[in-house]
């Protein structure tokens, strides 16, 4: 058989619930069936008999998909072991084979107890991992982790090859924490991670990167090992009385501490390298403007303590949406919708310094267009077009005495030519001022924190009663005002982001202002 004798991806079918799982299993590039499994069962297992079916190189079943069954006796597999199978040899007729799905069909435990594997089984695909990158992976995240995690519709993998549960948060043989497990070994993070890790090496030549290529990229075909390398490499650990193994045990247990010891400062050493390196690139895209690459560098600096974190990403996110603003006030600017690229230019926060530079030449420039406008409306006796403009100007740039002095003089114009579509009542005038109360209080609350004043309040998906409630929030919980909108001259609607005081969950929606008191 060809040395460069290739395979492709194996099938397991098995439940998640199975005692006794198969964890690796391939084909040699002479013909045979190398297969690992771990119990993790409270039986010792003597006798095996698994199912198999072979496809070929274009994926087609071999024989019209029919079964071959083999049967493994005079084992001896403990609880809690992983136990590498001698070599099962197959029948020369299927020598065309390039992939084998495979299950597990009776087991039989101590003392003569067979168990039938016959409950409901799901297929999962063995990921192909070169030589190559086995060694690599091994060398970065240690001996244990022998493929990647994986989240499947029916169970999730863990590194440690075993299946479980999809309700069982911790791997069954390793204990591993399933979300930790999910978040950071599956195959495009580990892929990620060792980019990172020789990116920063140094050395990246040619060679190198052609290395780095083959070693961050999912392979589907794999060139298939001898049954004597895979016997050489996977050896089950027996108990030897004997003084020399002894010996070499202790050796082993004392040089494997000296090596956890040495990678445990060395990944310190690094950790503490990188986050240092991470916290000063930050600041410099903060600098620079470059929002989304600080945020994105100071999140994976949460979990070390030694970095104060919470105000640069406050003030990193606060940027960005300063940056948002911005781009949509110049977006409604391109459309002519003046008042809306007002009310976008209106939110860019000082501390954007080129952005609110920019932002307040162009409300300048704006009200000077809409004041332009008002005094068109005039010219054609529009007072009432003239007046609906200036006071939706108003609603945004309240404190704006051009704006409300050319208000004044149509209002006072008007009354004394005592024209009827102006209303001057004393009722419009007091309307007037409650509108421009709500109007300062509305842009006083924004950017500002405060909490949940009465026992319960509700946070909605719209800033309106009708809207859907996402959340109840109950007393002194935090939010933070990004943004408001008004409602009539009774209610002003509060978009936030809300830490409820008992559960700690974040949420984002609509408060009322009626609800909330300022966080002291």
């Amino acid at each position: 058989m060809s040395s460069n004798f290739e395979t492709l991806p194996t099938t397991l079918y098995l439940n998640p619930k199975y005692s006794l799982q198969i964890i690796r299993a391939e084909l040699t590039s002479d013909l045979n069936i190398a297969i690992d499994l771990i119990n993790l069962g409270d039986s010792q297992v003597n006798e095996i008999t698994f199912e198999v079916k072979y496809k070929d190189k274009f994926d087609n079943w071999l024989f019209n998909g029919s079964s071959t069954f083999y049967n493994v006796k005079e084992l001896s597999i403990e609880e809690g072991e992983i136990y590498y199978l001698k070599p099962i040899e197959i029948d020369q007729k299927f020598e065309d084979a390039k992939s084998l799905t495979i299950r597990i069909s009776t087991v039989f435990l101590e003392n003569s107890r067979m168990h039938t594997y016959n409950e409901v089984e799901y297929p999962f695909v063995l990921p192909v991992i070169s030589e190559n990158k086995s060694k690599r992976l091994k060398a970065t995240f240690g001996s244990e982790l022998i493929t990647y995690a994986e989240n499947t519709p029916n169970g999730w993998r863990c590194v440690c090859g075993v299946y479980n549960p999809k309700d069982l948060f911790e791997c069954r043989n390793c204990k591993r924490n399933k979300d930790f497990v999910l978040s950071n070994l599956t195959e495009s993070l580990i892929n990620a991670k060792l980019v990172n890790l020789m990116s920063n090496s140094g050395f990246i030549d040619e060679k190198n990167k052609e290395n780095m290529s083959s070693l961050t990229q999912t392979q589907m075909i794999k060139i298939a090992p001898t049954t004597d390398i895979i016997e050489k490499k996977r050896i089950n650990k027996k108990i030897d009385d004997e003084g020399s193994n002894k010996k070499k045990t202790f050796t082993s247990i004392i040089v494997g501490l000296i090596a956890i010891v040495v990678l445990f400062a060395a990944i310190h050493f690094y950790s503490d390298y990188r986050d240092n390196r991470n916290f000063k690139e930050a600041k410099v895209y903060l600098e620079k403007g470059q929002y989304e690459e600080a945020i994105d560098l100071i999140e994976h600096l949460k979990n070390n303590p030694k970095y104060e974190i919470s105000p640069l990403l406050e003030k990193a996110h606060a940027l960005k949406r300063s940056e948002d603003f911005y781009e949509a006030g110049n977006k409604m600017m391109a459309q002519g919708k003046f008042i809306e690229a007002i009310k976008n230019y209106k939110q860019v926060i000082s501390e954007d310094k080129d952005n609110y530079a920019n932002s307040q030449n162009r409300i300048s420039d704006l009200e000077e267009l809409i004041l332009q406008d008002a005094e068109r409306y005039i010219e054609g006796n529009d007072y009432s077009g003239a007046l609906n403009l200036l006071n939706q100007y108003l609603a945004v740039i309240d404190e704006s005495a051009k704006a409300q002095n050319l208000k004044n003089s149509i209002i006072k114009y008007n009354s004394s030519k005592n024209t009827s579509n102006i209303d001057t009542s004393e009722e419009y005038v007091e309307l007037e001022k409650s509108r421009a109360e709500i109007i300062r209080k509305a842009q006083s609350l924004i950017h500002t924190y405060q909490k949940i004043a009465i026992e319960k309040a509700n946070l909605r998906t719209e800033p309106s009663l009708e809207s859907e409630i996402t959340s109840v929030l109950p007393k002194d919980s935090e939010l933070y005002i990004y943004n408001t909108k008004i409602e009539g001259v009774e209610r002003i609607w509060c978009e936030v982001t809300a830490v409820n005081s008992l559960t700690k969950e974040q949420f984002d929606g609509w408060v009322s202002s009626n609800t909330i008191e300022p966080k002291i």
